[in-house]
């Protein structure tokens, strides 16, 4: 299994090659530069692991939440070159990386929960709760201890319960918002490793999540709105603005 991983939902332009035991890892942050970077990113994976596209077997992408722009450059870019490797696309849900991290890093104890809270703009946050009913940080484990508790959602910090605030948190709501959420607990952004090891741990269990087109995690409208003044003409695709 030769996997590609690939993540644009946060600052991070984050992008992993695992390839057997060897894991190579490119990581930039910039808010702003997904389109500029994520390509040589992949391209430096590639020849420091001495292997080329058509080896890869699956591409692993991170489809949000996140802001449209940026979260849209890393699933096009994922999808392409599954399309052109005939290689496995496989979508994974980029706040479910973030907790795995927490795990990663030994931010958390057995049956425990946390929340993940990371940056969506317009002082909101995308935000899901988990329960880690793991003891170890192996990669089967994931697939079997690490329970997302909540759907994905998008909110104003102050408009989530008080419970949930109080949570042991990741993500860049705690450095963003520290008032609402004062326990935060390691990383701020997705890292592609984390990606892997969820998709590895999924495909160990027999539980890996495949489709062939992307389902982005945008969970906001496009800000534009109808003007009930305005003569009716045939609608033409928009894309949502952040």
């Amino acid at each position: 299994m030769l996997a590609l991983a690939i993540d644009t939902s946060t600052s991070a332009i984050t992008a992993a090659l695992r390839d057997g035991e060897h894991t190579y890892l490119r990581t930039r942050t910039d808010s702003r530069g997904h389109a500029e970077w994520l390509s040589p990113q992949i391209s430096e994976l590639f020849t420091e692991a001495g292997r080329t596209p058509s080896d890869l077997t699956h591409v692993i992408a991170g489809e949000g939440p996140g802001p449209f722009t940026g979260l849209r450059v890393g699933l096009v870019t994922a999808e392409t070159i599954a399309l052109a490797t005939n290689a496995q696309y496989v979508g994974l849900c980029s706040l479910d990386a973030l907790a795995a991290a927490a795990i990663r890093h030994g931010a958390l104890e057995a049956n425990s929960d946390l929340l993940v809270a990371s940056d969506a703009r317009r002082k909101e946050v995308y935000w899901a709760t988990y329960h880690w009913a793991g003891t170890t940080n192996e990669n089967p484990t994931l697939a079997t201890s690490l329970t997302r508790t909540s759907e994905p959602a998008v909110t104003k910090p102050a408009d989530l319960p008080q419970h949930l605030r109080a949570l042991p948190t990741v993500g860049r709501g705690p450095q963003l918002f520290p008032d609402f959420f004062p326990h935060g607990i390691g990383p701020l952004d997705v890292d592609a490793r984390d990606l892997l090891d969820l998709a590895y741990a999924h495909h160990d269990a027999g539980t890996l999540p495949t489709h062939n087109r992307a389902q982005p995690l945008y969970l906001r409208r496009p800000d534009a709105k109808a003007n009930a003044t305005a003569p009716l003409v045939p609608a033409t695709a928009s894309e949502p603005r952040e």
